[in-house]
């Protein structure tokens, strides 16, 4: 393994020393861009060997922020009339799932882009709060909620701005797998929530088809096919999660896991934001996401968790 890759962070605080393997560690010369026009040009990951959670080294804030402003933005900023309506497809399935657990109360967004979500809890009879490390994405929504609402930075930055025990609920919609350090956000969202508030997050699941045909498809050709692998682990994305370790992970932060179910992306949103290969390669892929939906599984997972501490 390279130097960089000496010095893991595992999400799990108890696990953190143990000695993870190496996945993959590799780079090439032409990019793969994510679904949010993200740059990969390399891959080095590891794995716990206790949760089989995947991970990399986390780069600074300075590049972080660059990987998002390459692009990534532009999934929910400049999106077509379509797209559109698949976001709020999808978000509004996601508040109908919250809505198991609270029919009421203030509810913040972290990783709120340009606040579709945060719309769609203000319909579904909510209060909405928001915070984004972008501050175009802020700025934009900004536009459509007080101001007072809104938080420029991360889970630690709402922490000082809101204070604590405010919140009955905290969303992190595909944004836990960006942190840095995991387990200590997961604390600021701890300590941003009320006594039995509950945490909803969304991320992609080691558990879905198409991390395990990409990792297949490296193995089988000894390393030599990286694009699929390029593809799916995001350069912006630091945690990969199984079950296992989001379970480990919310329990040892202060949280009773509620419910985990699998959190496939509606066909609207996976045809406009995924199937951009080619017509073979589209067809493989569509044919691997409905065979996943009829066996009731999904590229993502969702969790409900609620704070006991």
């Amino acid at each position: 393994m390279n130097q960089r890759t000496t010095n893991p962070m595992n999400p799990v605080p108890s696990l953190r020393h143990l000695q993870p393997r190496a996945v993959y560690d590799f780079e090439t010369d032409t990019p793969v861009y994510s679904s949010c026009g993200v740059p990969t040009y390399s891959v080095h990951l590891l794995e716990c060997p206790v949760t089989g959670t995947r991970f990399r080294i986390p780069p600074t804030n300075e590049a972080l922020a660059k990987l998002h402003d390459e692009g990534y933005q532009r999934f929910y900023g400049e999106s077509s009339q379509e797209l559109a309506v698949a976001h709020t497809e999808k978000l509004t399935e996601r508040v109908h799932f919250l809505r198991r657990y609270l029919n009421t109360g203030r509810v913040l967004d972290i990783g709120c882009s340009i606040g579709l979500l945060m719309e769609q809890l203000a319909r579904a009879g909510f209060e909405p709060y928001g915070c984004d490390v972008s501050s175009d994405a802020c700025n934009a929504t900004a536009a459509k909620f007080d101001k007072e609402r809104l938080c420029q930075g991360d889970a630690f930055a709402a922490l000082r701005y809101f204070g604590g025990n405010f919140f009955d609920a905290v969303t992190l919609m595909d944004v836990i797998e960006h942190f840095q350090d995991a387990a200590a956000a997961l604390q600021a969202v701890h300590g941003l929530l009320k006594p039995d508030g509950v945490v909803f997050l969304r991320t992609p699941s080691l558990a879905s088809p198409f991390f395990r045909i990409a990792d297949l498809s490296y193995q089988l050709t000894f390393g030599r096919y990286k694009r699929a692998v390029q593809t799916i682990y995001h350069a912006e994305h630091i945690y990969f999660f199984t079950e296992a370790g989001l379970r480990m992970l919310l329990e040892e932060t202060g949280f009773e896991v509620l419910t985990v179910a699998p959190d496939p992306l509606p066909w609207r949103t996976f045809r406009l934001a995924e199937l951009n290969h080619g017509f073979a390669a589209n067809a493989a892929l569509a044919a691997v996401y409905f065979w996943s939906r009829m066996r009731g599984g999904g590229h993502g997972i969702k969790v409900v968790a609620r704070r006991v501490s």
